[in-house]
């Protein structure tokens, strides 16, 4: 009884790079999960990079752009997002070096913290939902002490005795 022959690496990693953009870790986990020898994974990782079908710098690019403008995630959040996601650690701090602006990140949390919880005078009088909302950014990646100057610049006392 034969074995089957293994897929060829270069087709399929074709084939996964057609339906969305992937890291280099991930692509690679893919062609192994599928039967591919380490030898053709290479090769055929090495050809994506060569024609510009995989580039990780890129593309950490992009997805920290899209993690940003979504509200998902921020600051260390973001870049461990990326990690997760496969990108090494060089590429992930290059990809969030855009964002690191304190500016940027003001704006983006008073957008993400409108959006989930509306207008923000009204929590002043919930202490319930003032926690919810302090979690709910710090999950986000925003530091604690952004979101105690963007309560204070909305005069809204956080944990006031009632």
């Amino acid at each position: 009884m034969s074995r089957p022959a293994a897929p060829d690496a270069y087709t399929l990693a074709l084939r996964l790079l057609g339906r969305r953009g992937r890291s280099t870790a991930d692509l690679a986990a893919r062609l192994r999960s599928k039967g591919c020898v380490e030898q053709a994974i290479d090769s055929a990782l090495q050809r994506c990079r060569e024609l510009g079908y995989l580039d990780d710098a890129r593309l950490a690019a992009e997805r920290a752009g899209q993690l940003v403008r979504a509200g998902r995630a921020i600051g260390p959040a973001l870049q461990l997002r990326l990690q997760r996601e496969g990108f090494d650690s060089a590429v992930c701090h290059q990809a969030t070096a855009a964002y690191a602006d304190a500016d940027l990140q003001r704006r983006q949390l008073a957008a993400v913290a409108e959006r989930r919880f509306g207008d923000p005078a009204r929590l002043s009088a919930d202490a319930r939902q003032q926690r919810r909302l302090i979690q709910y950014l710090q999950r986000r990646g925003f530091a604690l002490s952004q979101i105690f100057d963007y309560l204070n610049e909305r005069q809204i006392n956080v944990y006031d005795d009632r």
